[in-house]
């Protein structure tokens, strides 16, 4: 049993039966990528999840991150110890499954994994917009056609996952971006400025740069908006 399944027997005790692995887990497990965060959703009841698995497990409760996405909830975070280090757990709500789904960026993030079934080694991944396949075929796809709508971060996003995968953004998707760029300047600077610091902390920045130049996104407009900003003492 790898180390990731041992996390998840240990936690899933405390965690209810409506439980799923779902985003950058499912995502990097399906890539045999090193997992470093557990995204988990469960059917309306976060909060008390999170605090249980604090309280039985001596982890450190840091309560919820405003979400602002149509049908996502707050993501409550834990940072539970496990073998000499902390893991982190985010945990968010959920009324529907496919819905939640249906609302997430991009394919490859759209998937989810009963938790049950994942550490039964039951190959029940649900996955109702191809994310599997477009792994295989390396595509950032997003979505939905207002995916970019309910967050235009994901803009950036598209192109730092691509990078940080050795990833392609699918043709279709890209042409949507280059249409919604103009939404970024609804988005708050300093979350801008979390995707460009993500952006050149990898390898592969300038063929980056490259690609948000093609499509008109000039990334050092944000950074100028933020720099100018007065410093509050």
């Amino acid at each position: 049993m790898g180390v990731e399944k041992e996390f998840l027997t240990l936690i899933g005790q405390y965690l209810p039966r409506e439980t799923y692995l779902v985003g950058g887990f499912v995502r990097d497990y399906l890539l045999g990528r090193e997992i470093k965060d557990i995204d988990l959703i469960v059917r309306n009841d976060a909060k008390n999840c999170a605090q249980l698995l604090a309280k039985r497990l001596k982890g450190s409760y840091f309560g919820f991150e405003k979400n602002n996405l149509p049908l996502r909830g707050e993501v409550y975070t834990v940072l539970i110890p496990f073998r000499g280090k902390d893991i982190r757990v985010d945990i968010s709500s959920f009324e529907r499954l496919e819905e939640d789904l249906a609302h997430r960026d991009f394919t490859i993030n759209a998937m989810a994994w009963r938790l049950e079934d994942f550490l039964s080694n039951r190959e029940n991944l649900i996955d109702p917009f191809g994310g599997r396949e477009d792994l295989k075929r390396r595509l950032i796809r997003a979505v939905s056609p207002t995916s970019f709508d309910e967050d235009p971060l994901r803009i950036l996003r598209a192109y730092r996952l691509a990078q940080h995968l050795d990833f392609a953004v699918e043709p279709s998707t890209r042409r949507l971006i280059v249409e919604k760029a103009p939404l970024l300047n609804s988005v708050a600077p300093e979350r801008i400025l979390g995707e460009i610091m993500e952006i050149f902390s990898k390898k592969g920045t300038y063929k980056t740069l490259k690609a948000l130049k093609k499509d008109d996104i000039d990334i050092y407009t944000f950074v100028g908006k933020i720099t100018s900003k007065p410093i509050l003492g």
